[in-house]
C-alpha cells in the first residue's frame, strides 16, 4: 500500500511538473507573439511617419518650384505726371489676382496722397505669365509747384514703396515689398532695398515654408 501511496504521488508531481512547463512554455510563446506584434506595429508606425515626411517633404519642393515669384522690375517716368511701375514673374506658373496694396510715393520721405487710400489694382487683366512682366501706369499726384520744380531739378527726394500681392496656383496668398528711389542725375530709378517676399499658406499643405 505505501509503495503504490508513494508512486501514485510521484505520478502527480510529475503530472504537476509537466503543466507547468507546458503552461510556462506557452507563456513564453504568448510573450514572443506580444513582443513580435509590438515590434511589427512600431517599425509601421515609423515607415508611415516616413512616408508622411517624405510626402510633406515632397509637397514643399513642388510648392517652391512651381510658384509665381513676383519681384519689382522696373520704374520710370513716362512723363513728369505718370510713373510706369513694372514686375516681373520669375516663377515657372501664372501670378493671378495681381495688385499693389499699401504703396505710396513719398518726397524727402513724406508720403504723398494717393486715390484709393494707397490700394490699387493694375489697369486691365491682373494676371503675370510666368517669365513675363507686368506695368502699370500711375498718375504722381504732386499738388505743390514747388516740389515739382525741385525734383526736376534733383533737389529732392522721389520714391515709391509699398507691397504687390498676388495669388498662386495653390491658393495661397503671396506678396512682395518693393522700393525704389529716382536718381536725378541718372535719370532712372534705383532700388532701395532688398525685397522681403512670402506667401500665407497651410502648413498642413505645404509644411513650414
Amino acid at each position: 500500500v505505501e509503495f503504490w501511496k508513494v508512486y501514485v504521488e510521484i505520478i502527480g508531481i510529475l503530472i504537476v511538473a509537466v503543466y507547468t512547463t507546458v503552461t510556462a512554455l506557452q507563456l513564453y510563446k504568448m510573450r514572443e507573439a506580444v513582443d513580435a506584434a509590438n515590434r511589427s506595429a512600431d517599425a509601421a508606425e515609423k515607415a508611415a511617419n516616413t512616408a508622411e515626411g517624405q510626402l510633406i517633404l515632397a509637397q514643399q519642393a513642388l510648392f517652391i518650384n512651381q510658384r509665381p515669384y513676383v519681384t519689382f522690375s522696373t520704374a520710370e517716368f513716362v512723363t513728369p505726371e505718370r510713373i510706369r511701375i513694372g514686375f516681373y514673374n520669375s516663377g515657372h506658373t501664372p501670378a493671378t489676382n495681381v495688385k499693389i496694396e499699401d504703396w505710396g510715393m513719398f518726397i524727402d520721405g513724406k508720403k504723398i496722397d494717393q486715390p484709393g487710400g494707397g490700394k490699387q489694382a493694375f489697369p486691365g487683366e491682373a494676371i503675370i505669365p510666368a517669365e513675363q512682366t507686368l506695368t502699370g501706369d500711375f498718375t504722381v499726384a504732386i499738388r505743390n509747384p514747388e516740389d515739382a520744380k525741385e525734383l526736376a531739378l534733383g533737389e529732392k527726394r522721389f520714391s515709391v514703396k509699398g507691397k504687390v500681392t498676388y495669388s498662386d496656383i495653390f491658393n495661397e496668398s503671396c506678396f512682395t515689398d518693393f522700393c525704389a528711389v529716382w536718381d536725378q542725375f541718372g535719370k532712372i530709378f534705383k532700388s532701395c532695398g532688398t525685397p522681403h517676399l512670402g506667401c500665407v499658406q497651410s502648413p498642413t499643405k505645404h509644411g513650414e515654408y
